[in-house]
């Protein structure tokens, strides 16, 4: 039992997995993005990821976060000193991007919804 209370203090005195910032800058190619720290904007996350899998055809699901948006950010490695960094929610999304082996198949805007990166006239193929 002794064990269990000193993990849970061990725990408790860690530094946070969730944090809130703000977005300053966004890259779609890269997958990632910098952001500030809400509570001191001096402080700088560079390089967070949009996506929890680093996949080099950023196939999945990819919420593009608006800049000076809000975002909850989950801390996904830590390695010494060293934390890596993924938005898992946000406050204003500026593009929703889905790519399934590598080819777009839907993105969306405030202006948009295209498929199937634009062919076909972005409709829907039911049939062939």
């Amino acid at each position: 039992m002794n064990e269990i209370r000193k993990g849970i203090l061990k725990l408790a005195q860690s530094d946070p997995t969730a944090i809130f910032a703000k977005i300053i800058s966004v890259d779609e190619q890269k997958a990632v993005c910098n952001a500030s720290f809400v509570s001191n904007e001096d402080m700088v996350l560079e390089g967070v990821r949009l996506q929890a899998i680093d996949d080099e055809n950023d196939n999945g699901f990819i919420l593009i976060p608006a800049i000076e948006s809000i975002v909850m950010l989950v801390c996904a490695e830590k390695v010494g000193e060293t934390a890596e960094y993924i938005v898992v929610m946000t406050s204003k999304i500026e593009k929703i991007n889905l790519k399934i082996d590598g080819v777009q198949k839907l993105k969306i805007t405030k202006t948009l919804i295209e498929f199937n990166g634009g062919s076909k006239g972005s409709l829907v193929e039911i049939a062939k």
